[in-house]
């Protein structure tokens, strides 16, 4: 008999193609979507800012939380505490202090520009962009999941057995152990920490690098001042998607086995696609944030 966790499989699996419907009529997607929205003159143009500045920025706010995590072991390396509770605040200390140059790279960027040229850019924050981006990962969710229920089916025929529930490392840490206070500082960082840090340095940073790089060299081999294009920004979004999504995978080092990856394409490439369109950083945050709680509430709810 299906269980609850089967039904809301099938209702999201319904809700998926009738989401896709939607984001296609309002022509979110879809052919040449993001080429009439350059026409009407919406679409984000980080080409202002030269590619180096923009990669420099993701290298230190990646770099500063491996410098935060290793001070964090140093000093409490000899404090006696147990692996869960150093762990707990090596991720804290990591997650801090690379969400702290994060911010402050960002600000350097956005400082020299006039607010109509940061939103421009994409280096603006409004308080409804948030909204804007709980929208968006409603819609999101559906079509991660429908991605995530065929890789499944996928990987039960190749291998004949179930896929693992948890397909990620930290899931499976934090519902081990749940209710402890590392447990509840582990799901506070996964849901707040981790969205912050991930779409400063794969949003913000690397696809803004990506697409003013792409935008530079087309302009200088055309003989032009750059200005980002639809076919500059899709490829941004697609080199970042790979960058994000490889990291993860089990096979090079990463905490997720190889069937949980096509729903983390999507949800990058959706993320990707917002930040182009909204022009706003809150927007992946936002998504992000949403994603990974929905993952850690199933994830308690099924253990």
């Amino acid at each position: 008999m299906p269980t609850a966790a089967d039904w809301f499989t099938i209702a999201m699996l319904i809700a998926a193609p009738i989401a896709l419907v939607w984001l296609w009529r309002r022509d979110v997607v879809g052919p040449g979507s993001l080429r009439r929205l350059a026409a009407s003159g919406l679409l984000r143009d980080p080409s202002a800012i030269s590619g180096a500045a923009w990669l420099a920025c993701a290298m230190a706010t990646f770099l500063s939380m491996a410098v935060g995590a290793g001070a964090a072991r140093s000093l409490l390396h000899a404090a006696g505490l147990s692996e869960a509770a150093e762990k707990a605040l090596r991720d804290l200390a990591g997650y801090g202090l690379a969400v702290t140059v994060g911010v402050l790279c960002a600000a350097l960027l956005a400082r020299p520009s006039p607010p109509r040229e940061r939103e421009r850019i994409g280096l603006a924050c409004r308080p409804r962009d948030a909204i804007a981006g709980a929208g968006a990962i409603l819609l999101t969710l559906p079509l991660c999941i429908a991605a995530a229920t065929a890789s499944a089916f996928l990987a039960r025929a190749i291998s004949g057995a179930p896929p693992e529930r948890l397909a990620h490392d930290t899931l499976r840490a934090l519902t081990a152990d749940r209710w402890t206070w590392t447990a509840l500082l582990g799901s506070a960082l996964v849901v707040v920490g981790a969205p912050l840090v991930e779409e400063l340095v794969y949003r913000v940073f690397l696809q803004s690098a990506l697409v003013s790089f792409i935008a530079t060299l087309r302009a200088r081999a055309e003989g032009r001042e750059p200005r980002a294009t639809a076919g500059d920004a899709a490829a941004g979004i697609a080199l970042a998607t790979v960058v994000f999504v490889a990291p993860h995978a089990a096979a090079l080092g990463g905490p997720v086995t190889w069937h949980a990856l096509p729903s983390l394409a999507v949800l990058s490439l959706a993320m990707g696609l917002a930040y182009e369109r909204t022009r706003s950083p809150m927007v992946p945050i936002v998504m992000h944030a949403g994603f990974n709680a929905f993952n850690l509430a199933a994830a308690m709810l099924l253990t």
